[in-house]
């Protein structure tokens, strides 16, 4: 009898443990709407039904703009603290025609959760619906030229799938593929979007993310010009803590971009960059691998099998850095405010001018290091080739009382030093040799150095002496 009564309690339990689970996620639905309430958006769900598995349909509108545009301008300047003056710029209140283009849009979906299952995940399929009213009317009034547009929202067409856990932290965006072509009297184009996600693999205290994209394609053409810019397997793993300390690592399969006939064309790029900071010293990366690059137009061009760049700038006083990014950004701003008149920005950019001028001094007088190398295989262009180059650069600036305004090549040799190695194939070197200025080719000539089948130049900067494989450089 004890077995019977365990065994329907179980039974019990398990029947309405959908139930509760249910009541959980309508209570965080809930809960989301009414945040979302707060920063302009309208969410109402309008029909519910499922048990083991529940589906709601739901519409999000921007009902507030000015609500919505002020939740994005406080997110950026979260996430970008030290652009909260530039980020402000941009979300000027008197927008109005981005303020008109934002209110009454409408975005429908479904959320589906299982009820089984506290801990699984919720799914959320979202897609544009329509615009305002006021421009969708807009839109109807001339239906043969805005065709394009109304088919793209009937088919809804820019829609997305989200993951969300069971507290609604993003997990995954995808972006259902696009390929939209339209054509008129005057050109066609063609948007294509294929397998597009992000993967949020966040901390606590560090965004981390990877992005993906098989294909892009923005492609355009008229009577006179043709414009291509086409991406193919696009893969970006992001890490960031801020402005400074953060990495990159970037994998493009190829690239081609296309317009009024110059074009580049590269494969197989992969691009890596790290900042971080250490004993208050900051020190920046870039590490560039690319191969097949072919920059030109149809009478000039520049071909190489394969590059390799990597560049670190490091030592520099980290407070000094963040100092003169702020007043590159006052800068900027003051050059994008649309609503001072003319004495006043003169006014204004004298005051920080000056300042950015001081940021710089501050930063070339704390030093800084500076380690490139450089390695290019077959480059050729309408005058040269080099089946080799390799650069090697190791410099140091050291504590210095140098000042941008009187600066020149003498003060900055004075307080530099390091070396410079440049090797190249001597038949390569013997060909340039004789397509530049003679007088500079007779100069250039007295400083090289051959080396077995290659021609060297090793140059070392000592407190402003220079030499060029041991010879004293004038």
């Amino acid at each position: 009898m004890k077995k019977i009564v365990l065994l329907a309690i179980v039974l019990i339990l398990l029947a309405l443990a959908p139930l509760g689970v249910q009541n959980i996620i309508n209570e965080e639905v809930n809960k989301q709407t009414l945040l979302l309430k707060d920063k302009g958006i309208n969410v109402e769900v309008l029909t519910q039904e499922g048990y083991l598995e529940t589906n709601r349909e739901f519409s999000l509108t921007i009902k507030n703009e000015k609500k919505f545009k002020n939740f994005l301008k406080e997110s950026l300047i979260e996430k970008y603290p030290s652009y909260e003056k530039l980020i402000k710029s941009l979300f000027n209140e008197e927008s109005k025609e981005l303020d008109e283009f934002i209110k009454g849009i409408v975005f429908k979906g479904n959320i589906n959760n299982s009820n089984i299952n506290y801990n699984s995940d919720i799914n959320v399929n979202i897609y544009l619906d329509k615009f305002s009213d006021e421009i969708m009317n807009k839109l109807r009034e001339n239906k043969e030229k805005n065709q394009g547009i109304l088919s793209f929202l009937h088919r809804k067409a820019l829609a997305f799938d989200v993951v969300l856990s069971n507290k609604a932290k993003f997990k995954k965006l995808t972006l259902k593929d696009i390929d939209e072509q339209s054509i008129d009297k005057s050109s066609n184009g063609r948007v294509k979007v294929l397998s597009y996600f992000i993967e949020n693999k966040s901390t606590d205290d560090l965004l981390k993310a990877h992005i993906n994209l098989d294909k892009f394609l923005v492609e355009a053409s008229n009577r006179i010009n043709d414009y291509l810019l086409e991406i193919s397997s696009f893969n970006h793993d992001i890490t960031y803590l801020n402005e400074y300390i953060n990495s990159s690592d970037l994998k493009l399969e190829h690239l081609i971009f296309t317009a009024k006939k110059s074009n580049l064309d590269l494969s197989d790029l992969s691009l890596k960059t790290k900042g971080e900071v250490e004993n208050a010293l900051y020190k920046s990366q870039l590490n560039i691998k690319t191969n097949e690059i072919l920059i030109g137009s149809k009478y000039k061009k520049a071909t190489l099998d394969n590059l390799a760049l990597d560049i670190e700038v490091g030592d520099m006083n980290y407070e000094n850095v963040k100092a003169l990014n702020s007043a590159y950004l006052d800068v900027e701003l003051i050059s994008l405010d649309t609503t001072l008149t003319k004495d006043e920005r003169a006014q204004k950019m004298s005051y920080v001018i000056d300042n950015f001028i001081k940021s710089i001094n501050d930063v070339l007088n704390s030093g800084a290091t500076l380690n490139a190398k450089l390695d290019v295989n077959n480059f050729k262009n309408n005058m040269f080739l080099f089946k080799k180059l390799d650069l090697d650069v190791n410099l140091i600036l050291n504590k210095n009382k140098l000042s941008f305004q009187t600066l020149d090549k003498k003060d900055i040799l004075a307080n530099v030093d390091g070396n410079v190695v440049l090797l190249l194939p001597k038949d390569d070197f013997i060909n340039f040799m004789k397509k530049i200025n003679p007088s500079v080719a007779m100069l250039v000539n007295a400083y090289s150095k051959t080396q077995n089948s290659d021609v060297l130049f090793d140059v070392k900067i000592d407190k402003g002496m220079i030499t060029v494989n041991d010879k004293k450089l004038n």
